[in-house]
């Protein structure tokens, strides 16, 4: 499980072979992709171009090419050799070589050794072609040697490919084609234009080693330069993703509580607006309190002293019925200010004797208190009883 996470960050999921074909200054590039689904491979893409730019325009900038280059700067020959040293074999097939200037691999094929040469400035500048248009590479071979990935589900002696390989005799390379031909590899059909880039992305998909060679540190340095960039751009995305997702995790706690706050200032605003209107009411309230209380206070005092003046003059010939000090000009309603008549006493009761009501009547409106006198109601009762209403109004002190 850990190797296929593993393979699948540092790889991706589409494994992609190159070859390109070079002859009398015609360019061929013959491309295969494959996908990996479910630990199945599946052929998803064949494209046939001729440059590198047309090329780049099929393919995502981010899937790596694995490039057989098969120019005619490419030569190979079979050697018969039953020696492992690499250095022997190749000088065998070409003596007098500079291996400085060039690049060599080789393969086993039946019981020959497969020997291909190309100059390290030819394979450089097919290299930079692909560099040129953003497209990485992760590997190369020369000329016929990543056949040996599908070499064992192939049981004919000639392999058809763009060019031809015979593997049981001294033949390398013909001109002859069939174009024609299909070969099922393990269950997937490929055309013989397509075998050596399909092997190529297959060598891809199995990270399989370049065999006898001496650019072997040189694959190694464009895996490790992919891998880099590939771990930087997944890292960047990733950490692009989880920033986003930080951001809108962050947005929507903002808003909430942004949201939240507003409700609360809006909750405060009123509260503080009934607030400042309580303490209006508060303070008017606390006035017209006062004011009563004074009025109150006052009114008691001065109104026990009227009507101590006023019962202290009562002969005995007149019983006081009530006594009503500021009485209320009109009945109490509901939501309406109540009035008084103020500085007004009102005196009801009887009187047995009419000449001592007269005297009595006469005595109060000479008390310093009273400004005016009115007698609003005198009446019999009876042979022996009258009633009366006295209204006198009171000399404002203030």
């Amino acid at each position: 499980m850990f190797n296929t996470i593993r393979k699948h960050i540092k790889d991706g999921n589409v494994f992609t072979g190159v070859e390109y074909l070079s002859e009398h200054d015609i360019h061929k590039l013959f491309c295969v992709q494959l996908s990996k689904k479910k630990n199945e491979l599946h052929l998803i893409n064949t494209c046939k171009t001729e440059t590198v730019e047309e090329l780049s325009l099929q393919l995502k900038k981010n899937h790596p090419l694995f490039i057989t280059i098969n120019t005619s700067q490419v030569i190979s020959k079979f050697v018969a050799a039953k020696t492992d040293n690499e250095l022997a074999i190749v000088h065998k097939a070409f003596p007098n070589i500079d291996l400085d200037d060039f690049y060599y691999e080789i393969s086993s094929i039946k019981n020959n050794s497969l020997i291909s040469i190309c100059r390290k400035e030819q394979v450089d500048t097919v290299l930079a072609a692909f560099i040129a248009k953003k497209m990485e590479i992760i590997g190369f071979s020369l000329a016929f040697h990543q056949i040996y990935q599908v070499e064992k589900f192939i049981d004919d002696d000639i392999i058809f490919s763009n060019k031809v390989l015979v593997k049981n005799e001294d033949t390398v390379f013909t001109d002859a084609k069939n174009a024609d031909a299909v070969y099922n590899i393990n269950g997937i059909e490929v055309q013989s234009d397509f075998i050596l880039s399909f092997s190529a992305a297959l060598t891809h998909f199995l990270n399989g080693p370049v065999l006898g060679s001496n650019f072997r540190e040189r694959i190694i340095t464009l895996k490790n330069e992919f891998y880099q960039k590939r771990f930087f751009h997944l890292f960047s995305k990733s950490f692009g993703m989880i920033l986003l997702g930080v951001l809108l995790i962050n947005f929507f706690f903002f808003n909430h509580y942004f949201q939240k706050v507003e409700e609360l200032k809006q909750t405060i605003a009123i509260n503080s607006s009934n607030k400042e209107k309580l303490l209006k009411l508060d303070e008017v309230v606390s006035k017209k309190e006062k004011l009563v209380n004074d009025i109150i206070s006052s009114s008691s005092s001065r109104s026990s002293m009227y009507l101590d003046q006023t019962a202290s003059l009562l002969p005995e010939t007149l019983l006081l019925t009530g006594m009503n000090y500021q009485p209320i000009q009109k009945k109490i309603k509901k939501d309406k200010p109540i009035l008084f008549e103020t500085d007004v006493l009102e005196i009801e009761g009887h009187a047995r004797d009419s000449g001592d009501f007269s005297e009595w009547i006469e005595t109060i409106e000479k008390l310093k208190w009273v400004s005016e006198l009115s007698v609003e109601g005198y009446g019999y009762e009876n042979s022996s009883t009258s009633s009366f209403k006295v209204v006198i109004s009171i000399e404002n002190e203030q």
